[in-house]
């Protein structure tokens, strides 16, 4: 008889798909989405059925809506929504399982709850389920689920399984604002009109083994949210057995956080993990780098102890955190990112390197805009990769439920982050440049490029790319925006 697997374990045979910003992410899962044949489930922090996953200039799909004979044809084409997905797909038989994260009563008492993205999801799910209802569609279940050990934490994990072959996860939510290209123009018709800032955000697509942890996650989120028994979700819920063929090359494992169920395999202990077995180069994109003064004591150390360790933090000027409220709340504030954050700099400035992405109005170059960074991602010496939900926060590691994946391979990760690199500095780096092979001379780019745009914006002259210094009042460089947050000064939202 087969072994029981335990979740977390490192599994081999995996095909992984990288996807960097929303074009990547929304039209991959649109497609496998639309090719599900037996099974669609989610675990959600947001959703909103309305969303379209392709976007399309109106002036190209007019042109398809002409025949090749220049009539107009009778049946245009009509870009589907992910509600008219789910529901084609149920009335085909499909089973569809939605948990998404119901924020509590206390959190809709704030002010600027839709701005922080706490605004009710019954609301938005309201349409999805009266047409539930209306077409008797029994194989779709939609459950809300406001636990969480907080008022301010919950269930923030991006996990999309599909037929149990297919899974998502990473930090892309399924919601209106979270669609952007890789080229972050200033101004694009195809965002969406709530969406006034550009959008990075990086996800994964993962196929094999490391689907019974999937699995195993959901089937005990979706067990508890309707029990609410801890014990009995942890007896009744158990990893599966897979029977899955070598799909890839490569190896990968879960890490989680949930209070009562990640144990030690959780998303902190991951970080810490690699954090303290660094060699040589750490590179960090997250939304809230830092906020957590536990993982930035480790990552001080680890600077402290390896004279040779260089890193690269990149995170957003204007982190969309409530500011005071949550300050008082769960200290969750700002301030902790800016007092860390600037820990880790003066810890040693030659080797610590933090930025943040602007986008400039090609056509009017003192308009500027910060590019919201809303990765959770880490790469360690060119070797270990880390993406999914988790920001660097309290929340992330602790209060909310959180769902992480983990790569060993050296070749994909420097690959990905060439890819990512390219992208933010807005270079043509091969990985056979020496800029390309070595993190060292790429971290002295990203110090130059970061500078000569803040004198660039000084001057009123065209950015290279879209790197600057989160620290730019540090450097004397100019405030790129009107309302950019200055490093160490408190801000009531």
């Amino acid at each position: 008889m087969p072994k029981s697997p335990k979740f977390g374990e490192i599994t081999t045979g995996n095909k992984i798909n990288i996807l960097i910003d929303g074009y990547e992410t929304f039209n991959l899962i649109f497609k496998k989405i639309a090719g599900a044949n037996s099974s669609i489930y989610f675990a959600l922090y947001d959703m909103d059925p309305s969303i379209t996953f392709e976007r399309k200039s109106p002036l190209l799909v007019k042109k398809e809506n002409v025949k090749s004979n220049g009539n107009k044809s009778s049946n245009p084409k009509i870009i589907p929504t992910l509600q008219d997905l789910l529901i084609d797909k149920a009335r085909a038989g499909l089973e569809i399982k939605i948990i998404v994260w119901e924020p509590n009563k206390g959190i809709k008492l704030l002010p600027n709850k839709n701005k922080k993205g706490l605004e009710p999801r019954n609301i938005k799910l309201n349409e999805l389920n009266k047409l539930t209802k209306k077409n008797k569609l029994k194989n779709i279940q939609i459950i809300y689920d406001s636990s969480g050990p907080t008022l301010i934490s919950g269930h923030h994990e991006k996990l999309i399984l599909i037929d149990k072959k297919i899974a998502f996860c990473g930090g892309v939510d399924l919601t209106f604002g979270k669609w952007d290209t890789s080229e972050h123009t200033f101004s694009n018709p195809l965002r969406d009109t709530v969406q006034d800032e550009p959008w990075h955000d990086v996800h994964l697509m993962v196929e094999g083994p490391i689907l019974r942890d999937f699995i195993y996650h959901f089937h005990q989120r979706l067990y508890y949210a309707i029990s609410e028994d801890k014990k009995q979700t942890r007896k009744k819920i158990k990893i599966p057995i897979l029977n899955t063929k070598r799909l890839g090359p490569y190896q990968c494992y879960a890490s989680r956080t949930w209070k009562g169920f990640d144990n030690s395999k959780g998303i902190f202990e991951n970080y810490k993990n690699l954090i303290s077995n660094a060699k040589k180069n750490i590179y960090i994109e997250n939304q809230f780098s830092f906020q957590d003064k536990s993982i930035t004591n480790i990552l001080i150390n680890c600077l402290k102890e390896n004279k040779k360790l260089k890193v690269i933090i990149l995170t957003p000027l204007n982190p969309n955190l409530p500011g005071m409220i949550r300050s008082i709340i769960s200290h969750m504030s700002i301030n902790d990112i800016n007092k860390n954050l600037k820990r880790i700099r003066d810890t040693d400035p030659n080797r610590v390197g933090i930025f943040s992405l602007i986008s400039q109005n090609k056509n009017k170059l003192n308009a500027i805009k910060q590019i919201y960074v809303h990765s959770k991602l880490m790469i360690v010496d060119d070797k270990y990769i880390t993406i999914g939900s988790a920001n660097l926060d309290k929340n992330g590691f602790r209060d909310s439920t959180e769902f992480n994946i983990s790569i060993i391979s050296s070749p994909l990760a420097k690959q990905f982050r060439m890819k990512l690199w390219k992208e933010h500095l807005g270079l043509d780096i091969s990985l056979q440049s020496e800029k390309g092979q070595n993190f060292d001379e790429g971290f002295k780019l990203w110090k130059q490029t970061a500078y000569s745009n803040g004198i660039n914006l000084k001057n009123n002259s065209k950015i290279k790319g879209f790197v600057y210094y989160y620290n730019y009042e540090e450097m004397g460089l100019p405030k790129p925006y009107l309302d950019a947050i200055g490093v160490n000064k408190f801000v009531i939202y």
